[in-house]
């Protein structure tokens, strides 16, 4: 389940990349619930390393963050 903030960006377009946590699952399509709503997308491309390392070769447009966790020095 994601917020339905969160959920809105995705459904737009607003949100195109997704970071999470540990090693990527196997599969091409991802999967969002919120609520009944419950869109499919392909996933273009997998990238696995360092969180600083993948955040600095993202492009900005495409992510867009609620928070911005200055521990990271991200800015």
């Amino acid at each position: 389940m994601v917020k339905k903030e969160v959920f809105e960006w995705i459904k737009t377009g607003k949100k195109t990349i997704e970071l999470r946590k540990g090693k990527a699952k196997s599969g091409d399509q991802a999967v969002f619930q919120c609520g009944r709503n419950i869109p499919r997308g392909k996933i273009p491309r997998k990238d696995e390393g360092n969180l600083l390392t993948l955040l600095h070769n993202l492009n900005w447009k495409n992510v867009c963050l609620a928070v911005v966790a200055p521990e990271l020095g991200v800015s």
